[in-house]
């Protein structure tokens, strides 16, 4: 589900939730990849929103993965939608 104004005026997020939901809208409508090609991991996502709030996205990220976002990103099998959810899910936590 595309970042949706209407919905999202009513909660209050941090920095770094609001950048784990743009980077989930990213991956969503232009392409999301493994490894590297034309196309975005999450981590290549998240570098190109480089403002304040960056640093603790990629922090609670790994926090809610379990370990590495590159090696969860690279996981053989993963897919496109369990990416987004992840995102999303983080992002929601407080």
């Amino acid at each position: 589900m595309l970042y949706n104004p209407d919905l999202q005026a009513k909660v209050k997020h941090e920095p770094w939730q609001e950048i784990l939901i743009e980077v989930a809208d990213l991956l969503e409508r232009e392409g999301w990849c493994q490894g590297g090609n034309d196309r975005r991991c999450i981590i290549r996502a998240i570098s190109e929103l480089s403002r304040s709030g960056v640093g603790q996205a990629v922090s609670r990220l790994s926090e809610h993965l379990g370990g590495s976002i590159i090696d969860w990103n690279d996981a053989p099998g993963r897919t496109k939608a369990e990416v987004l959810v992840a995102l999303r899910d983080c992002a929601e936590k407080k």
